[in-house]
């Protein structure tokens, strides 16, 4: 059972790795269509998630006045840790349920892996999604001591 479990699994893999080239122009196209159609489509898909997050933010910080944790540590690195997949998960898994009716074609006139498919949307959701990543790379470098831990070993060893 396994066993052939992992051998569906590497088969699916090898489709990727042979299909890649077809991949990759379906995910710039699925990335073009989605964020550059409308006027403000690609700025909104990088604003959105760190409006987002800062409202959140904002609103525990300084609306329920839990602006640290238990131990201390700076609320912000838990939230960003924790907003930032479930923005990726939730608006990705909208988007791959409509993909096999999206692309219809591909089932119908092409010899494609269906599989695939939903793949194109998850790749093409991923930069708008990194975007509030950015913050956490300033706040590892400026660590500093939390009641005998560092700031970045605890933002890094979150559950």
């Amino acid at each position: 059972m396994i066993a052939k479990q992992f051998r569906s699994l590497v088969n699916f893999v090898k489709a990727l790795v042979r299909q890649r080239s077809i991949m990759y122009t379906l995910v710039i196209r699925d990335f073009q269509g989605r964020y550059m159609a409308s006027f403000i489509g690609l700025p909104w898909a990088f604003i959105q998630p760190v409006v987002y997050v800062f409202v959140i933010w904002f609103a525990f910080t300084f609306g329920l006045k839990s602006g640290n944790t238990a131990s201390g540590a700076p609320f912000a690195p838990w939230l960003i840790a924790a907003v930032i997949p479930w923005l990726f998960i939730s608006q990705t898994m909208i988007v791959a349920c409509m993909a096999l009716p999206e692309y219809s074609y591909l089932i119908k006139k092409t010899k494609f892996n269906v599989s695939l498919i939903p793949i194109i949307k998850i790749f093409s959701g991923q930069p708008p999604n990194a975007t509030p990543a950015v913050p956490a790379v300033p706040m590892r470098r400026k660590s500093r001591r939390v009641k005998g831990c560092e700031l970045a070993d605890v933002f890094f060893m979150m559950p």
